[in-house]
């Protein structure tokens, strides 16, 4: 999902563009509506393609939080295979 981060010092983001990365983190945060944890959300998140300082972003956690979820999930559904 690149372009909806945070734009570099040398980059100009365009009022459009800026409107789509609003639009977007509305249907992100509109699409999470039931799911009652950051692991889940970020887990959602991380699969429609979003990066994981995007989902740091749309979240309002740090980037290390949403690394910390997304392993966690992935460890978490290993384990149930094994079981």
């Amino acid at each position: 999902m690149a372009g909806r981060g945070k734009s570099s010092t040398n980059e100009v983001v365009s009022p459009e563009v800026r409107a789509l990365q609003q639009i977007a983190r509305v249907l992100a945060l509109s699409a999470m509506k039931g799911l009652s944890n950051q692991k889940d959300q970020a887990r959602f998140l991380k699969g429609v393609g979003y990066g994981v300082q995007e989902i740091a972003d749309v979240l309002g956690i740090r980037a290390r939080q949403v690394s910390l979820a997304l392993y966690s999930a992935k460890k978490s559904k290993r384990q149930k295979k094994t079981k």
